[in-house]
């Protein structure tokens, strides 16, 4: 078996998976080139201190950043190079006070797909938050007297609801989806809500709201 090197604090890192077998948190080194858009693929271009997880046991410790553009982890190594975290459900990395990992989820299409995300609460039922940039195209003028638009990275984070083994469900934040997709107590809900005076376009209301539905 050949080990996998990774570099982290006190030197390289030599992991192997649960299964025995040697396995490396880290891809094929990306190769980003600069973008003409406005904006950032990041939400926080800083490297910072993170730890990376597999089975609920930190393998490594070093700098590292999540690309929302490109839904990648990338680690810091040696120098300005980075790789990105192999993306499997059970490694996990938190960066900060954010934790990021792997869920199933349905897209608008209904299929099923996996990306990112960051658990905002703990329990059977759990709200997800989905941060995402896109790009989004701009616009070559056609006479002298249109203008340039550039292409520009745009947030279109969102939230998704799992419960249990079930797929994430989106969900916007609005007392219809919530009262859909957690229709088994809506009664307990609905009079929650009120007698608290949550207001559910609030990310800590809503957690508050989940913390509350795992417990009944």
């Amino acid at each position: 078996m050949l080990p996998i090197l990774i570099q982290a604090q006190g030197g390289p890192l030599t992991l192997n998976s649960p299964e025995g077998g040697a396995v490396s948190f880290l891809t094929q080194n990306g190769n980003y080139a600069d973008l003409d858009a406005e904006g950032s693929e990041y939400f926080d271009e800083t490297y910072r201190m993170g730890e990376v997880t597999i089975r609920d046991k930190v393998e490594l410790r070093g700098k590292m950043r999540f690309n929302a553009f490109r839904n990648e982890i990338q680690v810091l190594q040696q120098g300005d190079e980075s790789f990105p975290l192999l993306k499997r459900s059970y490694i996990k990395a938190a960066i900060g006070k954010k934790v990021f990992g792997i869920y199933l989820y349905e897209d608008a299409k209904g299929n099923n797909r996996s990306s990112y995300f960051n658990p905002l609460n703990e329990g059977n039922t759990v709200l997800l938050y989905k941060p995402e940039i896109k790009l989004k195209k701009g616009r070559v003028p056609a006479t002298s007297y249109d203008r340039t638009v550039p292409p520009t990275f745009i947030d279109v984070s969102t939230y998704y609801i799992k419960k249990g083994d079930k797929i994430a469900k989106r969900i916007r934040l609005k007392k219809t989806d919530i009262l859909a997709i957690l229709s088994d107590k809506k009664n307990e809900i609905q009079a929650y809500i009120k007698s608290e005076n949550l207001s559910l376009k609030k990310e800590d209301d809503l957690i508050k709201l989940m913390d509350y539905y795992n417990s009944i």
